[in-house]
């Protein structure tokens, strides 16, 4: 597992559908890391991606899960 040097200090308690976790959680698992790990990756890419795209759009699309755009 990688190890970060934040200190976590806030708790997050989160009710997801039981199929999004299990996603999650083996997302996690191969990525040999833990699932806040994987959440502050997948935040990180977000802006950076939302970032290039607001240099070049007049307007953003917001992604689900899937990918697809709103």
């Amino acid at each position: 597992m990688t190890k970060t040097n934040h200190k976590r200090t806030k708790p997050w308690g989160l009710k997801v559908h039981e199929n999004f976790f299990w996603k999650v959680k083996q997302t996690a698992l191969k990525e040999r890391c833990e699932v806040v790990e994987l959440v502050e990756r997948v935040l990180s890419d977000y802006m950076e991606h939302k970032n290039q795209h607001t240099h070049t759009h007049t307007h953003t699309h917001t992604l689900n899960l899937k990918g697809e755009k709103h």
